[in-house]
């Protein structure tokens, strides 16, 4: 006689993340995260080179995950087992990178091109080595190769970024939307996915200079006007990168309305007028300052539209300027910092 006994519960083994053996570019960090989450791994490796670009920080939280996560068929670089030096790097590696996070935008912008550079005099130092024959770690060397394809996206962004502020976005944006149709084509044929890394990185600068309106024509360096007269002022000045300053000391503008456009892309500009005149501003600045007289506005985006009414028969100056990245003063003569050719 058979007795029916009840099955134990089958067991099951929580998923731990671990570091891919076979989907590895470097240290199979991107492609053990992407099975544990089960998404594609180039969109892991893609949101790591957007946090290397944007503070850095993306190479140390990778070197962290490295030394932290075992992996497929071997313990974690960093284990309880692990020595005290290991443990302290770790411990190094954790507060770069607890560091980098918050203060990445702004520190990196001084501190990144300089480590930035000798990171890739490295690079190429060991992949010169191993050219020559010279024996080395093949995790070095694809660390080496990934430093320099960093150091490549970085010129590609800064070129694409460049070249729209010069007047070729369109044609970035066809380069773009040209590598967009090809990994569309290659999510039904197969193939193709890494371009969405040049593509990322060529949106990304292309989309900045297009919303904060980055213009640099005009030329770079410092500009500084002093027109004698009326006839000899401009109706509008230019300046790509730089400083543009623009006396009207000696000008006696007529009655009634003048208008001065100011166009810079990235840089700053002074407008000085004389005490007898009444201005009015109509300024876009992308990001930066605005300070006229004894206001400042500052941030993203700034738009100041101030149109106070001439005293008298006082002439009036409407300053309409246009920056991309920076600031617009305008002051009077000697700094007073009210209007009294305006009306209170």
């Amino acid at each position: 006689m058979r007795f029916m006994t009840p099955q134990d519960p089958p067991t099951t083994t929580p998923r731990r993340i671990t570091r891919s053996s076979t989907d590895s570019m470097l240290g199979g960090v991107a492609g053990g995260l992407a099975r544990h989450f089960s998404v594609d791994a180039a969109l892991v490796r893609v949101a790591f080179v957007v946090l290397t670009l944007f503070g850095g920080s993306g190479l140390a939280l990778y070197a962290v995950l490295w030394v932290l996560l075992p992996s497929d068929d071997g313990p974690a670089k960093v284990g309880p087992e692990a020595s005290n030096l290991r443990k302290a790097l770790l411990v190094v590696l954790v507060i770069a990178v607890a560091v980098s996070l918050p203060f990445s935008g702004p520190g990196f912008l001084f501190t990144g091109p300089a480590l930035l550079g000798v990171a890739v005099i490295g690079a190429l130092a060991v992949l010169l080595w191993r050219a020559v024959g010279g024996e080395g770690d093949a995790a070095l060397t694809r660390a080496a190769v990934l430093v320099l394809a960093v150091a490549g996206a970085l010129l590609l962004g800064l070129a694409a970024g460049v070249a729209a502020a010069f007047g070729a976005g369109t044609a970035v944006a066809i380069v773009v939307v040209v590598l967009g149709v090809a990994l569309v084509i290659g999510g039904f044929v197969g193939g193709a996915r890494w371009l969405v890394i040049p593509a990322l990185i060529m949106a990304v600068p292309l989309a900045v200079v297009s919303a904060a309106d980055i213009d640099l024509t005009g030329g770079i360096g410092e500009r500084d006007y002093r027109p004698a007269s009326v006839t000899d002022l401009g109706s509008s000045y230019r300046l790509g990168v730089g400083d543009l300053q623009l006396d009207l000391r000696d000008v006696d503008l007529p009655s009634g309305t003048t208008g001065l456009g100011l166009h810079v892309g990235v840089g700053h500009v002074l407008v000085t007028v004389p005490d007898d005149v009444c201005v009015q501003l109509r300024t876009q600045v992308g990001a930066g300052e605005v300070r006229a007289f004894d206001r400042v506005n500052n941030g993203v985006d700034v738009h100041v539209d101030r149109r106070p009414v001439a005293a008298g028969d006082a002439p009036v100056l409407l300053v309409d300027a246009d920056v991309g990245l920076g600031q617009v003063e305008v002051e009077h003569d000697g700094g007073v910092v009210s209007q009294p050719a305006c009306r209170a």
